[in-house]
């Protein structure tokens, strides 16, 4: 574990999130008011892969050091902030503040996303259905022509309907479920 500047860091040229205003605006107050929650992600060369507009907010607060750990993605680097508890108001809050953030920061960069196809062995499929990608990547202006292959994932959607005194053990069971690699598990009430 180290301590570098973070402003050693370069932002991705193409990153696929262009953020908003409202959602730099949420990043930047929950900085101030919470403190940092969420890592970033750099590559080996300090180029930032994820927290783009995370490391823009803090570097503009004035937020200049960076503890860096080291890792080969074999490990969950785990953030642990000692001075919050998830019982008390302000940890709610950040949890809360991060993933609204996150939401509302969200622009998708349709240029971003169709030069990504450039690159070998990319595979877009688990993110993005094939009418998704079209989407996001139709631009207001016509980008030159080039084809998008997405290999199709099939699925088969199973709904089940647990009674309400079920619902704990049944919830362990399906979240280990969704632990198995392409399985997704939706949860939902009425």
């Amino acid at each position: 574990m180290a301590t570098r500047k973070l402003s050693e860091f370069t932002k991705d040229p193409h990153n696929p999130n262009l953020g908003s205003q409202r959602g730099k605006v949420m990043i930047e107050s929950s900085l101030k008011r919470l403190g940092a929650g969420r890592s970033i992600v750099v590559d080996k060369n300090g180029a930032i892969i994820s927290g783009n507009q995370t490391a823009e907010a803090a570097q503009a607060l004035g937020l200049e050091d960076a503890i860096v750990v080291p890792s080969d993605g074999t490990k969950l680097v785990v953030v642990q902030r000692t001075d919050l508890d998830l019982n008390e108001a302000k940890a709610r809050e950040l949890s809360i503040a991060d993933n609204r953030a996150s939401e509302v920061s969200l622009t998708w960069s349709p240029e971003a996303l169709v030069t990504a196809l450039d690159t070998p062995n990319i595979e877009l499929s688990p993110y993005f259905t094939d009418g998704e990608f079209e989407e996001l990547t139709v631009p207001d202006e016509p980008l030159p022509e080039r084809t998008i292959e997405l290999k199709p994932q099939k699925f088969v959607r199973v709904l089940i309907s647990v009674p309400l005194e079920s619902a704990i053990l049944a919830r362990e069971h399906f979240d280990a479920l969704g632990k198995i690699d392409g399985i997704e598990v939706d949860y939902g009430a009425n």
